[in-house]
């Protein structure tokens, strides 16, 4: 059994390598295959993050802020193309929002780039949009908007008259 972050890495690596490869083959406009694979691709590169914190430093063969800034960006592109791809009226369109939302956010609290916390406004307000009234996953998506404002007031991006 692979108990090994290091081997779990490697894994997860080619992996996302093989999403990659399948999401370049397989047939892109209104297909639900391309879709699934950009869906298990993002996750998959997001997931790789989260493994990266508990690999030693010294057991990377590159920085691992590159390394998740790669992978954020990659999954950021993965995110903004699925919601290109699915309809306004699909069940998964508001999570799709929000999982670029949190995408987003992760990249800017990395980089402290004030576009991404611009787009997670952006990306929020759409979420909410395509969000159906009552859905139990609304108050969730207004909290998210609220401390997108709030970071923003404090970047100073938004003044207060």
């Amino acid at each position: 059994m692979r108990t090994s972050v290091l081997k779990q890495l490697q894994d997860l690596d080619e992996a996302i390598e093989t999403r990659q490869t399948a999401a370049k083959i397989v047939p892109k406009p209104d297909d639900f295959d391309h879709i699934t694979l950009l869906q298990s691709l993002q996750s998959a590169l997001i997931f790789r993050i989260h493994i990266l914190k508990h690999v030693p430093l010294s057991r990377l063969s590159s920085q691992p802020t590159l390394l998740k800034r790669k992978h954020l960006d990659d999954a950021i592109t993965c995110l903004r193309e699925l919601i290109s791809l699915t309809t306004h009226d699909d069940p998964n369109r508001p999570s799709c929002f929000n999982n670029l939302v949190a995408t987003l956010q992760m990249r800017h609290t990395m980089t402290d780039a004030l576009d991404d916390l611009d787009e997670s406004i952006l990306m929020c307000r759409s979420c909410l949009e395509v969000t159906p009234d009552g859905s139990e996953e609304q108050p969730g998506y207004v909290y998210n908007l609220v401390i997108f404002f709030s970071l923003a007031l404090n970047n100073g991006e938004i003044q207060l008259i």
